[in-house]
C-alpha cells in the first residue's frame, strides 16, 4: 500500500493534469494527502476496551511498586526510584485519558442492531445488573440457607415475607437480559472502529 501511494503521490502532477483518476486511484491520494506517509491503523472498540483495561492494571502494578519503594530502611536503597515508576504512571494516565474519551465518543455514536447506541445499551446493562443482584438479595434475606435455621424451642421462627418462587424467577430473568444486552454489545465492539 505505501509503494502504491508513493508513487501515486509521485505522478499527483500527471493525474491532475490529465484527469484520469478513477475512484480507487482517487481515494488512495486522499489518503496519502491525509496521512501525510503515515501508515493508518484503525482499532476495533473492543480492541480499545481491552487496551484500557491493560493500562488500568499497568498503573495499579506500578503504584504498588512506588509506594512499596517510597520507603526504605536507613542506609537502604529502593529496589527502583518512585520518580521512575510515577514517570511512567503519567505516560500511562495520558495515553488512558485519550482512550477513554475515544471510548466514550464512540460509545456515543455507535448503534445496536435494535437502534439505542452503545452509551444507552451500556447503562441500560448496568442497570439490569444493580436490579438483579438486588432481587437475588431480597430472596437471599427472605430465605436464608437451611443450614443456618437451626431453631429450637425458644427460639422465634421467622418467614418469608415475599414469594420467594416469584423473586427467583425475576432475579433469573433480569440475569438473562443481562447476559442477552451484554452478548449484543460485545458484538458491536469487535465490529465497530474506534472513533479517535
Amino acid at each position: 500500500m505505501r509503494d502504491k501511494n508513493a508513487k501515486i503521490m509521485k505522478s499527483l502532477p500527471a493525474f491532475l493534469d490529465m484527469k484520469i483518476l478513477n475512484f480507487k486511484e482517487l481515494s488512495s491520494l486522499f489518503l496519502c494527502l491525509i496521512l501525510s506517509g503515515k501508515e493508518m491503523v484503525t482499532m476495533k472498540l473492543a480492541e480499545a476496551l481491552l487496551e484500557r483495561k491493560s493500562i488500568k492494571e499497568q498503573i495499579a502494578a506500578l503504584r504498588e511498586r512506588a509506594f512499596k519503594d517510597a520507603r526504605v530502611q536507613e542506609g537502604d536503597l529502593p529496589a527502583e526510584r518512585p520518580e521512575d515508576l510515577m514517570a511512567e504512571i503519567e505516560k500511562l494516565t495520558r495515553r488512558l485519558e485519550t482512550l477513554v474519551v475515544a471510548i466514550n465518543r464512540t460509545n456515543l455514536q455507535a448503534k445496536l442492531p435494535d437502534g439505542p447506541t452503545l452509551m444507552e445499551a451500556i447503562v441500560h446493562r448496568d442497570m439490569l445488573k444493580l436490579r438483579q443482584k438486588l432481587v437475588t438479595d431480597l430472596v437471599d434475606a427472605a430465605a436464608p440457607d437451611r443450614d443456618s435455621w437451626r431453631i429450637t424451642r425458644s427460639e422465634v421462627k421467622f418467614q418469608p415475607t415475599i414469594d420467594v418462587a416469584r423473586w427467583r424467577r425475576e432475579a433469573d430473568a433480569l440475569a438473562k437480559a443481562y447476559r442477552e444486552l451484554d452478548t449484543a454489545i460485545q458484538a458491536v465492539n469487535w465490529t465497530t472502529e474506534l472513533n479517535e
